[in-house]
C-alpha cells in the first residue's frame, strides 16, 4: 500500500482509503459505482487469489 519511498513503514488513512477504492473498482467493470452479482464473483476471485 505504501507508495515507493515512503519510509514511516505505516499506512496512513489517505493510502488506506485509496488501496480500498482501486480494490472496489477493479471489479466494477460498468463503472456504475455498485457492484453485482457477477463482478462481486469477480472480486472474491480476486480476493481468494491473493
Amino acid at each position: 500500500m505504501n507508495r515507493k519511498g515512503d519510509k514511516d513503514n505505516t499506512i496512513s488513512k489517505k493510502e488506506f482509503d485509496t488501496f480500498i477504492n482501486t480494490q472496489f473498482d477493479l471489479p466494477d467493470t460498468d463503472h456504475d459505482g455498485t457492484l453485482d452479482a457477477a463482478e462481486l464473483g469477480h472480486l472474491k476471485a480476486m480476493l481468494c487469489a491473493k
